[in-house]
């Protein structure tokens, strides 16, 4: 993949401020959503990746 345009969307996780968020943009690189993530919802979102990597290492 050479460009975030044939990636279509992107998602991406940043803190700021202390806060955290998950910034999802478009293939035109413009945000789709912003979404600010409490301690809980981190750690929900946290486990889910560590399923689905440990399913695609299943594959």
């Amino acid at each position: 993949m050479d460009s975030l345009a044939e990636a279509h969307h992107a998602l991406y996780f940043y803190v700021e401020g202390g806060v955290r968020v998950l910034l999802w943009q478009n293939a035109q690189v413009k945000p789709v959503a912003v979404v600010k993530l409490s301690g809980e919802q981190y750690r929900i979102w946290r486990t889910q990746l560590a399923v689905v990597a440990t399913d695609k290492n299943e594959i």
